[in-house]
């Protein structure tokens, strides 16, 4: 999933928390919602919040604990920090701790590329190290842009570049060779 539909989807939700806060009925304390676009709302959101973030996060957190129950000021309230998230996808800053934890794993993968060449695995080390340059400009290609897959008779398949195909010929004939 990329990043625009996240924002997307955050927009969707602050569309639907808005239609429940114009279905709002009473006075003073007391001003209720319509239970049923609010508990869309709150059970949509929670889940988006869910599968972005995980259960633990503070948006998800503040959100079940604060959105709980069909009140406009609580539907304000979700409506904001879902605004919240939608700032902070926007502003790239989910794509900045991806990418801090990719770089740390990445780094990982080199050591321990480097150990097993060292340990003269000079294949598996090979392996290693050539899987995670490949997520890791798969990664970055994503982020800029450019597609790494196609559809093709409902299936997604990698898009192969002239680059990687010359060097995979090139492997296998020196193998061979």
């Amino acid at each position: 999933m990329k990043i625009d539909d996240l924002v997307r989807r955050s927009e969707e939700l602050i569309q639907l928390g808005l239609k429940a806060k114009q279905t709002n009925k009473g006075r003073n304390q007391s001003i209720w919602v319509e239970c049923e676009i609010f508990y869309t709302f709150r059970a949509s959101s929670l889940s988006f919040l869910s599968n972005i973030f995980g259960a633990q996060h503070c948006y998800y957190t503040e959100f079940s604990k604060t959105v709980g129950a069909p009140h406009l000021d609580k539907t304000e309230s979700g409506i904001g920090i879902i605004k919240a998230v939608k700032n902070e996808l926007e502003g790239g800053w989910l794509t900045s701790a991806k990418g801090l934890i990719s770089a740390e794993i990445f780094s990982d993968f080199i050591e321990m590329a480097d150990h097993l060449l060292s340990e003269n695995y000079k294949d598996a080390a090979a392996v290693t190290l050539g899987s995670v340059l490949e997520e890791h400009l798969r990664t970055l290609a994503s982020v800029n842009g450019i597609e790494t897959e196609y559809e093709k008779d409902g299936k997604l398949l990698p898009r192969i570049f002239g680059v990687r195909v010359t060097f995979m010929f090139q492997h296998c004939d020196f193998v061979r060779w």
